[in-house]
């Protein structure tokens, strides 16, 4: 079994033991590994993904749920949905945030449904008024800190249709200062400029059913 999050841009790898996929992608010169849970090792490794770059963390233990555990202590947990909107067109709506393209997302309100909060945030944040619920698209976890606050973010993700054809609407206050249609074949350019959260759901997304199931 595998466990992957992002800290950062840098991929992360939990898992008891290396595949043929893993171990192809631990070739790398700058790939960490690490075999107990001692703070010295923990410590060691958060500094290490403190700075710049996306090279990858393997995590190798023989309980992942204490791996987990120990690794993410520190981090207060967000819970959030999001959706990948497409048009009449097939084309897919971007955002554009702090210098990076991205998709419409945000956490849950108190006792709202993950659902109801993805649709939500994709009305907010984009202007959109007319949206259809297609079907489930997996989810992503990701850490960040926000001063010297540890933060796991965990998203569910929904494909979402709309025949709108009013205008979008950035959701300034949230720092969107443009949104995008945007054809498929026309991504690469985008993809080169998003995180590897968003490109990993948006290859999910041309691969998950339109039903929630």
């Amino acid at each position: 079994m595998i466990i992957q999050i992002y800290f950062a841009s840098h991929p992360v790898f939990l898992c008891t033991n290396l595949d043929e996929i893993l171990e192809e992608k631990s070739e790398q010169n700058d790939a960490i590994f690490l075999k107990d849970l001692s703070h010295r090792s923990l410590s060691t490794c958060w500094q290490l993904l403190d700075k710049p770059g996306d090279y990858p963390c393997f995590f190798l233990y023989h309980d992942l749920e204490e791996l987990l555990q120990t690794l993410l202590a520190p981090a207060t947990t967000i819970e959030a949905g999001g959706g990948v909107v497409y048009n009449d067109d097939n084309e897919i709506l971007l955002i554009f945030r702090r210098g990076k393209w991205d998709l419409p997302k945000g956490k849950m309100d108190p006792g709202e449904s993950v659902i109801d909060c993805a649709l939500r945030e994709v009305i907010e944040e984009t202007g959109l008024k007319n949206l259809t619920l297609i079907g489930k698209i997996g989810s992503s976890s990701y850490c960040y800190k926000e001063k010297d606050q540890l933060y796991l973010k965990q998203v569910q993700w929904f494909k979402m249709r709309t025949a709108d054809k009013h205008a979008l609407t950035p959701q300034l206050e949230e720092d969107i200062s443009e949104l995008r249609w945007v054809s498929q074949k026309d991504l690469e350019p985008y993809i080169q400029n998003t995180y590897n959260t968003i490109k990993d759901i948006l290859l999910l997304a041309q691969r998950s059913p339109d039903s929630i199931g």
